[in-house]
């Protein structure tokens, strides 16, 4: 029977829940991954941090940023703000923002130990991306949709052949 240690990532890229959305940015892009298990100094799980909450602080920068109107002395609108300075200056106030503001908390999450029946059920019923693998209470690996599906197909071929 396989499990989730069979399918697993390991070592697995996590972030501190007093990290930036600005750290968490730059391991997206250096581990090219769209999410990660937020933990403790201890390594427990806290929470998973992913390129949309990422974005969804962006975007409140941006939906705050494309309405705000320019008034003058007499309180006339003489237009908006429209300056790329501006929204970079919003943008990097969002980047500063700890993860532990943006992260989800209610985590879907695998033991090491569960099979792989278990697993992809979680992924559909729970229509989640990724799932933190723990032992223990410790992040000990990630599983992504992508993982459990090139398994699958790397299962049927050996089968086929």
């Amino acid at each position: 029977m396989y499990t989730a240690s069979d399918l697993m990532n390991s070592p697995v890229i996590t972030i501190s829940p007093d990290a930036t959305l600005g750290e968490a940015g730059e391991l997206f892009s250096k581990h090219n991954i769209s999410g990660m298990p937020v933990v403790d100094s201890e390594g427990q799980l806290c929470g998973m941090i992913s390129e949309l909450d990422e974005a969804k602080q962006f975007m409140k920068a941006a939906v705050i940023f494309s309405g705000l109107p320019v008034v003058n002395d007499d309180g006339i609108t003489v237009g908006h703000l429209s300056e790329e300075d501006e929204l970079n200056e919003l943008v990097a106030d969002a980047a500063s923002q700890k993860v532990s503001d943006s992260m989800t908390t209610n985590v879907v999450s695998a033991n090491v130990d569960d099979c792989i029946v278990e697993i992809i059920d979680r992924f559909v019923s729970r229509a989640v991306h990724r799932l933190p693998v723990v032992d223990e209470g410790r992040v000990v690996g990630v599983i992504g949709v992508r993982d459990v599906v090139n398994f699958v197909r790397r299962m049927t071929k050996r089968s086929d052949g």
